[in-house]
This record gives structure tokens, C-alpha cells and sequence, in this order.
């Protein structure tokens, strides 16, 4: 009686944990508030950290500006270190950067690089609060994106966050074709407007991502996909030879962003993409706190108005997390 030769042992299944590192890992943390439970998840703190981080890139970023520093250029330095930056963490915890879903993250990278240039180009050309205000539209696109494309439910909790979080963008910002003013450059508006809509539409794709790849080798795509972006612009236009407070902006800038762009796509990774986009409007009490301390701007009862909404969006969406 012939017998059958053994079953192959079955092969494992394909590693789908693609979280950072411990060192960068942040503690999950539960707290109650008046008896209700408030969930500030590992997700939503990298989210906040990250917001936090993007406000003071962008305060480095104004600065280089004033200091004579073209936006493409300044694009280019902040893409060439964060590559370096990534390619050693990814060399530190033994992960690949060719990642595994190269198509995405090729689209993802392109994506994402264009709306940061577009957002650049548009900071030069309106007014900040304008450009604010028009940029943040960003995570409406991101939540009707990730309900269409990804079949993420959007809740009634993350629908009210969202309206909460952009109408106090609106306060603090007070866009001149609202609150009165000159009139603004069709270009730049245009700008601010795909740039926003192309923001939003990379969100959804690093959400996507997270079934595939590790976070920094997300990051990673899109810095040097912002290099060879950046690069043909900054021929065309010249190098503008910066001073040493100018480097030093400059590389602090693609640190921060390289913290900034980490945290927020670990956040994106755990988070559903609305809420986690909604979280991110913190960036904005972040950046007229710099204003009141770098500028000397002090905040109006618009501005302390709007940083109320965005502040209570945030509590309501991590309640319902």
C-alpha cells in the first residue's frame, strides 16, 4: 500500500506589522473625563505630535523665506534630509527602502510633493491666513476620499469634528474674501486649491499604504521623489547661496518635516483617515502661537475664537475613537 509522502509545512503568513520601531513608538493612553472616556490613542497623539512639528517647519520655512531663500530651493534641502534621515533609520531597524507596494508609494511620492510645492508656491503669493485657510480644506478631501476609496465610514462624530476644525481654521485665518480685503491673485489661489486637493488625496494614499509598508519607507519615497521634483526647477532658476543662519533653517526645516512626516504617517497607519485629518487641524493653533511669539502678532477674539473650535473638535473625535 503505497503511502503518501508528508504535507510541506505551511508557510507562515506574510508579515502585515509594519509599526515603527520601538524607539519611536508613543504609549497608548486612555484618561476619563467627567466619567467619559477619552481615547487619545497612540494614532491620534503621533497625529497631534505631528501637527505640532508641521507648525514649526513652517514657521523655519517663513523665515527662510524672509531671508531671500527661493520656495524651490527650500524644497529641495528639506527633500535631501529627510532622505538621509530615513535612509539611516530604515538602515537602523532593518527594513528594506524599496518597500513592497511601489506603485502606491511612487504615487503617493509624487502626490505629495507636488501639493507641498503648489502650497510654497501659493505662501508667496497670498496673504498666510488665505493660503491657511485654503489649504486646510485638505482633510474634507481626505474623509470623502477614504469613504469612496478605501470604504472607511464617516461618522457623525468625525463629520461634526470636520466642520468644527474648518470653521475655526476660518476664524483664525480670516481670509480676506470673507473678512474684506485686497483681492487675491488667481494663480495663487489656484495653487492653494489643487495643492489642498492633492494633499488630501495623499492622505488617503499613505492610509492605504499601511497594509504594505513601513512608515519611513512611506516618507522615504516621498522625499526623494521631492528631490528629482525640486531639482529641475532649482537649475532653472539658480542657486542662491544661502548664509549660515540660512543653513541652519534650512536643516531644521527637513528635520522637522522628517519628524513631522514619520508621526503623522504612523498616525495615519492606526487612524481612520478623517479623524486622524481632523486631529491635524491642531497645526493651526500651533502656527498663530508662533506668530504671537516670533512676530509678535497677538492673537484677536477671531483667532482665540477659532483655536476654541479646532481645540474642541479634537476632544470630540478622540471621545469617539
Amino acid at each position: 500500500m503505497p503511502v503518501s509522502s508528508p504535507l510541506p509545512p505551511e508557510a507562515p503568513p506574510a508579515p502585515t506589522d509594519v509599526s515603527l520601531a520601538p524607539a519611536l513608538a508613543l504609549p497608548e493612553k486612555r484618561s476619563r473625563v467627567r466619567g467619559l472616556t477619552t481615547g487619545f490613542t497612540t494614532g491620534l497623539r503621533a497625529i497631534a505630535a505631528s501637527a505640532f512639528f508641521f507648525s514649526v517647519m513652517s514657521l523655519l520655512v517663513k523665515l527662510a523665506a524672509e531671508e531671500g531663500i527661493p520656495s524651490m530651493q527650500i524644497v529641495l534641502v528639506r527633500c535631501v534630509v529627510m532622505t538621509a534621515c530615513s535612509l539611516a533609520l530604515l538602515r537602523h531597524v532593518g527594513v528594506s527602502p524599496l518597500g513592497r507596494g511601489r506603485a502606491t508609494l511612487l504615487l503617493r511620492g509624487t502626490v505629495g510633493a507636488t501639493a507641498l510645492s503648489l502650497l510654497f508656491f501659493a505662501l508667496g503669493r497670498l496673504p498666510l491666513g488665505d493660503a491657511t485657510a485654503i489649504h486646510y480644506t485638505a482633510p474634507l478631501w481626505t474623509t470623502l476620499g477614504a469613504g469612496f476609496f478605501l470604504n472607511e465610514r464617516i461618522g457623525k462624530a468625525i463629520s461634526a469634528g470636520i466642520v468644527l476644525s474648518l470653521a475655526g481654521v476660518v476664524l483664525v485665518a480670516k481670509p480676506s474674501v470673507l473678512f474684506g480685503g485686497a483681492s487675491l491673485e488667481a494663480w495663487g489661489v489656484a495653487a492653494a486649491v489643487v495643492g489642498s486637493l492633492l494633499s488630501g488625496i495623499s492622505h488617503v494614499l499613505v492610509r492605504k499604504l499601511r497594509k504594505t509598508d513601513h512608515p519611513v519607507v512611506v516618507v522615504l519615497w516621498l522625499s526623494w521623489v521631492g528631490v528629482a521634483l525640486a531639482l529641475p526647477f532649482v537649475a532653472v532658476e539658480g542657486w542662491a547661496a544661502p548664509t549660515a543662519y540660512g543653513w541652519a533653517l534650512l536643516i531644521g526645516t527637513g528635520l522637522t518635516t522628517q519628524v513631522a512626516q514619520v508621526l503623522m504617517t504612523r498616525g495615519f497607519h492606526e487612524v481612520e483617515a478623517g479623524r486622524a485629518s481632523a486631529v491635524g487641524y491642531l497645526q493651526v493653533v500651533f502656527a498663530f502661537g508662533w506668530s504671537a511669539l516670533v512676530f509678535g502678532v497677538l492673537p484677536d477674539m477671531w483667532t482665540l475664537a477659532g483655536a476654541a473650535l479646532i481645540v474642541a473638535s479634537t476632544v470630540l473625535i478622540a471621545r469617539r475613537s
